[in-house]
């Protein structure tokens, strides 16, 4: 900008009427601090409805939070439950070896019982054995005393304090008896 210019913008500037102080000027004072107040009044407004909506936010949240910890608590509620359930299992699953075992048990016990069963029907058997071959033998041994007695043997009359043991005799089949 040259000097010139200058100087005619600031003679304008200078030429231009003033405004007089009067009834305008205080009413257009006081229009601008209402403009103030009422902008102050909407800013403060508009603050108050957003502190409303987070105020709403935040009791939804809270909802929310009470929600999840009523979910929680049924989580926690539902593994002590299965936890529980998983140590009835295990206890379940041990009782079940120990019958299996109890099992085992009782079918060698019963194998066992068989075995006694048959050996006790063997040990009649040879029990009635020997009793026969025992009432066949008083009659030899009626003429074998007479033989002892010649021999200078004595005998036990009436058979006191004598024990006769079937362990004693030898099981002998009665082809072996015939034969002897």
């Amino acid at each position: 900008m040259n000097i010139q210019q200058w100087l005619e913008d600031t003679v304008e500037k200078i030429e231009e009427p003033v405004t007089p102080l009067g009834p305008t000027w205080i009413r257009d004072y006081y229009h601008g601090r209402e403009d103030k107040v009422v902008g102050k009044i909407r800013t403060l407004k508009e603050t108050v409805r957003r502190q409303e909506e987070r105020l709403r936010k935040s009791e939804l949240q809270e909802d929310i939070v009470q929600e999840k910890i009523t979910s929680l608590q049924e989580q926690l509620s539902m593994r002590v439950s299965f936890q529980q359930h998983s140590g009835l299992k295990d206890r379940l699953g041990m009782h079940e070896r120990l019958l299996e075992v109890a099992d085992q048990q009782i079918n060698t016990q019963q194998e066992l019982i068989k075995h006694l069963l048959e050996a006790q029907a063997s040990t009649a058997r040879q029990l009635a054995l020997i009793t026969q071959k025992l009432s066949q033998q008083p009659e030899q041994s009626m003429e074998q005393p007479q033989m002892e007695e010649a021999e200078g043997v004595q005998s036990n009359p009436g058979g006191v304090g004598k024990f006769t043991d079937a362990f004693d005799y030898v099981l002998v089949s009665e082809d072996e008896a015939t034969t002897s």
